[in-house]
């Protein structure tokens, strides 16, 4: 599983419904470093031509076959979030995360749903040049 990975599809669900994808929160495309060594890195180029970094450290991972989860602690949030995780043929990672935190009152009764693909060889080396 570990490798680098671009977003296909994101999209937030919302509790009232409304759903938020990458563009929305002013991004033209991420992708997602998973290490070997337990931890995951979000890398997401923003339209006003920033990058924003973000690095997980991975408490618990668990898989049989090609599904499972992992918990995370992410640096901008208090609490561990659990990602089920699916691998599907042709390099796809599809993971699927709820929050149900109640003291994290934006993020609470909301659903992640990415969809990842395994990225070239020349991507990981552009990535790496404009973080």
């Amino acid at each position: 599983m570990a490798g680098h990975y671009r977003y296909d599809r994101y999209i937030v669900k919302l509790p009232n419904g409304r759903e938020v994808g990458l563009n929305d929160l002013g991004a033209t495309e991420a992708f997602l470093d998973i290490s070997a060594g337990g931890t995951i890195t979000l890398r997401m180029r923003m339209r006003a031509g920033k990058s924003v970094t973000q690095t997980a450290r991975v408490i618990e991972a668990h898989f049989s076959g090609p599904t499972g989860y992992w918990i995370a602690q992410w640096p901008d949030m208090t609490y561990p979030v659990r990602a089920e995780i699916r691998l599907a043929p042709g390099g796809t990672l599809i993971s699927d995360t709820h929050f149900t935190d109640r003291s994290d009152k934006p993020r609470f009764g909301s659903v992640e749903h990415a969809v990842l693909r395994r990225a070239t060889s020349g991507t990981v080396a552009q990535t790496r040049e404009t973080s």
